[in-house]
């Protein structure tokens, strides 16, 4: 896969993950007893499900082995890149001294090993299928 592609792909997943993160924060302003225990699960979910979709529209085919590791790849890469962004505005805004170099790596860590996850499941041939189904249907 080209670079381009990469880019163009990795700012739609972000794209996505930004705009279902505002939605959620915007919910939850508005509906106080709103809980939001599932959000960040979902919020990956719907848009690697979304950046999916938008591949196998573009290309009317399922992603190659390499092709399926880059989405995943660039996919876990742009929202490791804003959980830490918000995690960091986050602490430094609440939090006066910053917590030490291992809480940033614990938290990078685990959070690679949960957007992997995420990511390997709604990439996976079983969604493609669903997916490339539905574009050749419209």
């Amino acid at each position: 896969m080209a670079l381009s592609d990469l880019v163009r792909y990795g700012l739609r997943y972000g794209l996505y993950y930004l705009a279902l993160w505002a939605l959620i924060v915007l919910g939850e302003l508005l509906l106080p007893g709103l809980k939001n225990s599932s959000a960040n699960i979902l919020t990956m979910a719907a848009s690697a499900l979304g950046t999916f979709h938008f591949f196998v529209k573009s290309e009317m085919r399922l992603p190659t082995s390499s092709e399926y590791w880059s989405l995943v790849g660039v996919s876990v890469l742009v929202s490791l890149i804003i959980e830490v962004a918000i995690a960091f505005g986050i602490l430094t805004w609440f939090i006066e001294p910053l917590p030490d170099t291992s809480f940033w790596i614990i938290v990078f860590g685990l959070g690679a090993v949960f957007n992997s996850i995420v990511a390997m499941t709604c990439y996976s041939k079983f969604f493609g299928r669903k997916v490339l189904k539905r574009v050749q249907k419209a």
